[in-house]
Formats: C-alpha cells, sequence, structure tokens
C-alpha cells in the first residue's frame, strides 16, 4: 500500500494503524504527488490511499496513474 497524506500528524496516524494490520504492507507513506508518483512507479502496490487535496496538485492524478 502506498499512502498520500500532506499532514504530517495525519499521515503519521494512518502509517501507524497500517502497519498494525497484519493483513496490510505499508511500502511508503508520502506528502505530495510527486514524491507519490515515485513510490507507485517504484514499488507497483495493490493499493493507493491518497488525500485528494496536495500542495502540488490532485490526488486524483494519482488516482488516474
Amino acid at each position: 500500500m502506498v499512502l498520500v497524506e500532506d499532514e504530517r500528524a495525519t499521515r503519521r496516524r494512518m502509517a501507524r494503524a497500517i502497519e498494525a494490520s497484519p493483513s496490510l504492507s505499508l511500502v511508503a507513506a508520502c506528502e505530495d504527488v510527486t514524491t507519490g508518483l515515485a513510490a507507485l512507479e517504484a514499488e507497483r502496490p495493490d493499493v493507493l490511499l491518497t488525500d485528494l487535496g496536495l500542495p502540488d496538485g490532485s490526488g486524483v492524478d494519482l488516482i488516474e496513474h
């Protein structure tokens, strides 16, 4: 799973929750579209959890990618 959330505290809470689940694997936690796209290319996750309003673009672009 790749997580993309620009608010640091929220990203950390969500990452901890994902990591606590034995059936989920967090491969990247990113703060913006740019690093999210890089993680998607490098990791090819089955699941993307993204905020839609990010500082450098839209999470919709990540979903479409």
